[in-house]
């Protein structure tokens, strides 16, 4: 299981997600992202390839059902606090969410219902894992 890294502003869930993802601290990955990325826009598919490839790690986006989920990944999801989507991490056992421990943030948990879908991974619109552990599909 890996240690939670909570997103620290409104938009850097995925710098966070990508922290847990790459196993690095979130400065290490912040330090990369302009104030916009981490405060207003989040991170595009193109700019987390890049900051993955800076740390030695090729990454494949993937669809829900080609995902394998007995490796981690990180997950796109609706948002369950705002209007929009939100990056969580899944360490191949269960869901780190960024927001978790914030208060008033609803998260996404494995015990938790989400309007009949019963977890994240049924939310998952997309996801990304590293080439070297999986297959490209």
């Amino acid at each position: 299981m890996a240690n939670l890294i909570q997103q620290k502003f409104s938009s850097d869930c995925g710098v966070a997600a990508l922290a847990m993802f790459l196993g690095r601290p979130y400065e290490d990955v912040a330090v990369h992202c302009s104030g916009w990325e981490l405060m207003r826009h989040g991170l595009s598919g193109p700019r987390t390839d890049f900051l993955a490839s800076l740390f030695g790690v090729e990454i494949s986006y993937r669809h829900p059902d080609v995902i394998d989920w007995t490796k981690p990944a990180v997950l796109s999801v609706p948002s369950l606090n705002i209007d929009g989507s939100h990056a969580v991490y899944w360490d191949g056992q269960r869901i780190n969410d960024p927001n978790e421990g914030k208060a008033g943030k609803r998260v996404y948990s494995e015990s938790l219902d989400y309007g009949g879908r019963r977890s994240a991974q049924e939310q998952c619109f997309v996801g990304y894992q590293r080439n070297d552990e999986c297959s490209v599909s």
